[in-house]
């Protein structure tokens, strides 16, 4: 029986393999690739063919076995099992649907210098624009092509204010007040480049369409129950893990924590790791392992609705910078060093604006950072819209990117003039930055995003190959982050010697 079975599971990897080299629409540069390839299809497949698989055998089941005539414990376990995932699949659906009609959640309030730090930074930010402002939300518009921005309309334009700022969709339905506002940041535009008025056209280009990631239907691919059962498996085994290495759990206000405090007095300051989205603390066991040696209290934030768990509550950005705060006063430390990956970047950022006092002359890691010039239209494009034509695009999708919960969480709960982090909010926080890139990051813009930092004297490091998250299982690159993270510690922060040009 198990020579059947392993015979079989070669077979199919063998006809997955012949596929992926011959027809398979993704992009391959080397065995690596392959092997990656591999897997993430594989994991895809099993995802996606649970549910009608437990069909076939439920109706097999139906037509030609007699309930009578079998006493198999598997099989009960089986036929159990793909009526579990039947049940699950109509209740994903409805949960999808309610999850559409739901209303937004409150939106945070607009900065002070909302108006400077959104058109002026903006305008900055895309040396292009001094051609044509457009270019710097081009991207959010289907239908713009070959640098077509005189496509796009004056109230095309208002629209995008509209949407980045108020989250609506539609004029009426904002406040004389909002549409004010609206009006007076779109003249903000001609302020700096007044040539440029006479290129806009008046009135509404219904040819083209805007994304609107707060309006727009959520569209996912529904994973099975299995999927979440193993996930959550993964998860027990990883608390299992961290206990073993000396962590204790701790709920602050609903947010969950793990801690590990160091026992003898130091003056080193706690590290607080930020995960990305993806399977929580789990997907970093390597790196904390890493973290054990530094002699050092070391916090890490489990972050539900960015685990990959079906959560359809979200934690707040005040609730878990508050929940931070708290846990710090009740550690009796007054600073923090901070490494933060991927979406952790996001809270990294809130911190680093709201909470500067505490990693002020500290070390602060951004890893693929999705915090910087985050209204770019390529970081919602390539996370919600796209089509994954690569390995690392497939598993990224297989993982996460195309589940329920967490497309649901990056549509309607980001807000990004909360989580963005321009280069003066770094100055004004006097700490210590380092930021690195995925070379061949498929989420984020690295080219543009590097040499924006760069422009306004912020250390950069871009890793040579890399992709997004791959930083992850690459423990000779996880040591120079922590490397980095100890240099930082006798170094000036930003802001006491250098100055900022944007």
């Amino acid at each position: 029986m198990l020579l059947i079975v392993t015979i079989s599971c070669l077979s199919c990897l063998s006809i997955i393999s012949i596929y992926l080299l011959t027809f398979s629409p993704y992009r391959i540069r080397n065995w690596r690739g392959f092997l990656l390839l591999l897997f993430a299809f594989t994991l895809h497949s099993i995802y996606i063919y649970a549910l009608p698989l437990s069909q076939l055998y439920l109706l097999y089941f139906l037509i030609f076995i007699d309930v009578n005539s079998f006493d198999c414990l598997y099989h009960s376990v089986i036929i159990f099992y793909c009526i579990s995932e039947s049940f699950f699949f109509f209740f994903t659906v409805e949960e999808a649907r309610l999850l559409d009609k739901r209303p937004l959640p409150k939106q945070p309030p607009l900065p002070d210098d909302y108006d400077i730090k959104f058109i002026d930074n903006l305008l900055n930010a895309y040396e292009e624009s001094k051609d044509d402002f457009r270019v710097c939300f081009a991207g959010w518009f289907e239908g713009i092509e070959n640098s077509s921005y005189d496509l796009i309309y004056e109230e095309n334009i208002l629209q995008y204010l509209t949407m980045a700022t108020y989250r609506v969709k539609y004029w009426h339905e904002m406040t004389n007040k909002q549409q004010h506002h609206i009006k007076k940041l779109y003249n903000r535009f001609f302020e700096k480049y007044p040539e440029q008025r006479s290129k806009i056209k008046p009135g509404y280009n219904n040819n083209i369409q805007m994304r609107h990631p707060y309006r727009d239907l959520i569209k996912y691919t529904h994973y099975p129950l299995l999927k979440y059962l193993s996930f959550g498996f993964t998860r027990s085994i990883t608390v299992i893990l961290l206990m073993l290495m000396g962590f204790r759990y701790q709920i602050i206000d609903n947010v969950p924590f793990y801690v590990r405090k160091y026992s003898k007095k130091t003056s080193s300051s706690p590290i607080l790791l930020l995960h990305g989205l993806s399977l929580g603390p789990s997907t970093y066991i390597p790196f904390i392992y890493h973290l054990i040696p530094l002699e050092r209290t070391i916090i890490l934030l489990d972050v539900p609705h960015a685990s990959m768990r079906l959560q359809t509550e979200i934690l707040s950005m005040s609730n878990m910078l508050a929940s931070i705060e708290q846990l710090l006063l009740s550690l009796d430390e007054k600073k923090v060093a901070i490494i933060s990956h991927s979406y952790g970047t996001l809270v990294h950022s809130c911190i680093v604006k709201q909470l500067s006092h505490l990693v002020s002359d500290q070390s602060n890691i951004f890893i693929d950072p999705v915090c910087f010039l985050s209204l770019d239209s390529r970081y919602v494009d390539n996370m919600l819209y796209r089509q994954p034509s690569s390995p690392n695009q497939l598993l990224l999708h297989a993982a996460c990117a195309e589940d329920l919960y967490s497309i649901y969480h990056l549509q309607r709960h980001l807000c990004w003039y909360e989580s963005i982090l321009w280069p003066e909010d770094i100055k004004q926080s006097h700490g210590r930055i380092h930021v690195f890139f995925s070379e061949f990051d498929e989420i984020l813009p690295t080219s543009f995003i590097n040499d924006y930092l760069k422009k306004s004297n912020i250390d950069t490091t871009v890793l040579s190959d890399f992709k997004h998250g791959q930083i992850i299982i690459a423990p000779k690159y996880q040591k120079n982050i922590l490397k980095k993270l100890l240099e930082l510690e006798t170094k000036s922060s930003i802001g006491d010697n250098e100055s900022i040009s944007i």
